[in-house]
């Protein structure tokens, strides 16, 4: 499903709330992904998780840069 190198946005949900992280995939083992942020932070997103809803490829393969505006929300999605 996800391609090692590729940056996807996540979304998560929290109640009402979406949030979005834009971060590069470095390991895939379902249902476990490890991403790595723009800005170095590596979390581990558990995908059969509730709050997972989805992810999409996000600009170039390899690529990580921020969407024009810093549209959504880049943040721990582990709640810390």
């Amino acid at each position: 499903m996800f391609e090692i190198g590729a940056t996807y946005q996540f979304t998560m949900t929290e109640g009402d709330d979406r949030l979005y992280t834009y971060a590069r995939v470095i390991e895939w083992q379902h249902p476990l992904v490890h991403i790595e942020t723009e800005d170095g932070k590596r979390q581990i997103l558990n995908l059969s998780n509730s709050t997972f809803s989805g992810a999409k490829p996000w600009g170039a393969t390899g690529a990580l840069k921020m969407p024009p505006g810093g549209m959504g929300s880049i943040r721990p999605v582990d709640g810390s």
